[in-house]
Parts: C-alpha cells; structure tokens; sequence
C-alpha cells in the first residue's frame, strides 16, 4: 500500500507512546500478546478458518518478527461475538475471555492485564446505538460511552498496553453504515491509531 492510499484509511494517528513498547518488545524478539476484540468480523464467520483480519495480522507479524528462541512465542486471543458491539463487550468481556479459554483450549484465561495489544472492532455493530434516540435531554453520548468506558479499562495500570481501533462497516440494501464517527472521538482522546 502506498502512503497516499494509507493516507485515505487512517482515521486517527494515534500517540506513539503506547505503541513503543509494543514495537520494541518485537524487535527485541520478546513474545507478544494480542488480543482481537469484535464482532462476526473478527470472530471470522463466513471465512475459511484462520483467514480472518486479525489472524492475517497476526501471522504476518510472527512471519516479519518471529521471538527468539528461548522467548515466549507470540500469542492471539480472540474475543467475538457476532453480532455484538461495544455494549456487550463492555460488560462482558473479562467473562468471555475466562469462558473462551476454558472451552476452548482447556487452558487457563489470559489476564486483561497481560494483553500487550488490544484491536477493536466493534464500529459495524455499534451501528445500533448510533440509531438509537437521544435521551430526554438530547444527549447522545451513549452512542460512545461502552466503548470509551472499556477502552479506559482496558489501557490502565499495570499494564498500559497499546490498542488499535478498526472500522468496518454494515452493509445493508446496498448501504454501508459503521459507527466511526463517535468511536473516533475515544480514538482522538486516547491518541489511539485508527
């Protein structure tokens, strides 16, 4: 991709700070722990296994910084619900990732706070909210408020860990819709990349 095509996706430049860590751990060839938090599109529905987004990215970045022998390798964690937003993470996410795990994997969960970086794909689903009224005093700030009140969680001490936010869209008779625009606004707060 050439810089003026990067140019027209990147909503948010974000601050380097949280991301340094993440970048100097990969070139140290430290082991790296990911977390996809999303919706159907991260969960991969309707895409042969491992072909999702956020296993692409992840492949790619154990490919280009594979860790040093004797280092932890590389880890993914995904947290998908199709069909949910923000919301539902808000509330649930610690939970999900204690049940994925389990089930799963019969292992034991991964922490919040070991989670060196966080992608966050909840803009297709948040659709709903921004569809919602405003309340009786035309406030719309819940359009955000999940999403910023997990973000917020998220990024706190200990581990100050970086995120990323990624938007993808719903499409709908020939319509597409995300929720970008009030999720944008946590990404300018937080100086986080979009």
């Amino acid at each position: 991709m050439q810089a003026a095509e990067m140019e027209k996706v990147v909503m948010n430049k974000g601050e380097a700070g949280r991301l340094q860590p993440v970048l100097d751990k990969l070139k140290a060839g430290k082991g790296l722990k990911i977390a996809g938090v999303g919706g159907s599109i991260t969960a991969g529905n309707r895409i042969p296994p491992k072909k999702d987004y956020a296993n692409l990215f992840f492949n790619w970045m154990v490919e280009n910084f594979p860790s040093s022998p004797g280092e932890e390798p590389h880890t993914y964690e995904k947290f998908a619900r199709g069909a949910t937003g923000s919301d539902y993470f808000y509330f649930c996410l610690e939970a999900s990732q204690m049940t994925e795990s389990r089930l799963r994997r019969n292992k034991d969960p991964v922490l919040t706070s070991e989670i060196d970086l966080w992608i966050m794909d909840t803009s297709a689903n948040d659709i709903i909210l921004m569809d919602l009224p405003a309340d009786e005093n035309g406030n719309t700030d819940f359009q955000w408020a999940y999403l910023e009140g997990m973000t917020r969680r998220l990024l706190k001490p200990p581990n100050h860990a970086a995120m990323l936010y990624v938007y993808f869209a719903h499409g709908q008779d020939g319509k597409w819709r995300n929720a970008e625009g009030p999720q944008n606004k946590v990404a300018q707060h937080y100086g986080i990349p979009a």
